[in-house]
């Protein structure tokens, strides 16, 4: 991006303390770690919200403070008490695993919103905590549209050991058996533990006769894992569905996919077909920017950013209210896409979208 972002890492902002001239807002993105994959993405979808914010006649000026969430979660959740409590930060945006939110809600302050723009579970929407990712049951009619249209009934779930896998694996066993499919393997690792289980998982694949398999899995994980699918040649003879987890960026990092049997599903995708997507991705490139590429949760962090300063704008930020989650910071609809080489060409029969 060919501009300044108006950014303060999270050091600087506790060094200098608060700023009442100017509305700081924590982006918790990932700049290191598991998810370190997403965070130019979501640095430059942030930015580019600041930016425009900041050219608004009559508006306090924003400043993004940056934390990165790819550090161990208990780091992260100090990090973002110590902002609240001493660097005038007023609310956030974040994104990472569900593992590392429950340390930072745990914590957070009454009266401090947080946006969490990535998967979640679906227990999240307060009128403080707003959750606008996908969740594990979003994904659920691209699973049965490959049951059906690729007559897919023998399967397997291969998923790392943390709160959002389990979940979904739970809700993907128990649609498979509702459909009449059989699960033959259901395999988890520890995170960051893939690559040394690779080879074990995939004899346990070899043997398994399954004829799709769901990948559960997050960032650096999940490219390891579609990576060694294709070195054992499972790329040409199985069906992979990664729900919520490949995005363009990690398909890039997969160096595409042209076999016609990667899925993915997510509430947005470059070049999508609608007036939000289209206004977005022509402002990306009216910057000049070509790569990274806004994902969904790029776009899905962009829209919290505009959405909290809104909240900030009408008063409702630093406060306590009894009221319902805001609508603009709700989690919409899902679509399902298969990889078209280093891009993905959405599927209209197998999307609910239900997005503002």
């Amino acid at each position: 991006m060919h501009i300044d972002l108006p950014t303060i890492g999270a050091h600087d902002a506790l060094l200098y303390g608060a700023n009442d001239r100017r509305l700081r807002i924590g982006v918790v993105l990932p700049r290191s770690g598991l998810m370190g994959l997403s965070g130019p993405s979501v640095l430059e979808a942030v930015g580019m919200a600041a930016v425009d914010l900041n050219r608004r006649a009559g508006s306090r000026q924003i400043d993004l403070v940056l934390v990165d969430s790819g550090r161990q979660p208990e780091s992260v959740a100090d990090e973002v008490v110590a902002l609240v409590e001493h660097a005038g930060v007023a609310a956030f945006v974040g994104v990472h695993t569900s593992y590392t939110l429950q340390y930072i809600v745990d914590r957070l302050p009454e009266a401090v919103h947080y946006a969490v723009a990535v998967g979640h579970e679906g227990q999240l929407n307060s009128p403080r905590h707003h959750a606008t990712g996908e969740t594990p049951w979003q994904a659920i009619p691209g699973l049965r549209w490959l049951i059906t249209e690729r007559h897919v009934r023998r399967w397997a779930l291969l998923s790392t050991e943390y709160s959002y896998p389990d979940v979904a694996r739970i809700v993907q066993r128990e649609t498979l058996a509702a459909e009449g499919c059989e699960v033959v393997l259901d395999a988890s690792v520890a995170q960051n533990r893939v690559r040394p289980n690779a080879s074990r998982m995939l004899d346990l694949l070899g043997t398994s006769g399954a004829e799709g398999v769901v990948v559960n899995m997050a960032g650096r994980d999940a490219v390891t894992m579609l990576r060694a699918l294709r070195a054992g040649g499972f790329d040409r003879r199985t069906v992979r569905f990664a729900p919520g987890v490949i995005d363009e960026n990690a398909l890039l990092a997969i160096n595409g996919d042209c076999s016609g049997n990667l899925y993915s599903s997510m509430q947005s995708f470059v070049g999508l077909q609608t007036e939000a997507r289209q206004q977005l991705d022509d402002r990306f490139d009216s910057l000049g920017s070509e790569v990274p590429l806004l994902t969904s949760w790029a776009e899905r962090a962009h829209n919290s950013v505009i959405s909290l300063v809104d909240l900030a704008e009408s008063g409702q930020l630093g406060r306590v209210l009894d009221m319902p989650p805001s609508p603009t910071l709700s989690a919409g609809g899902s679509y399902l896409a298969v990889a078209v080489g280093h891009r993905f060409e959405v599927i209209p029969a197998a999307s609910t979208v239900d997005a503002p």
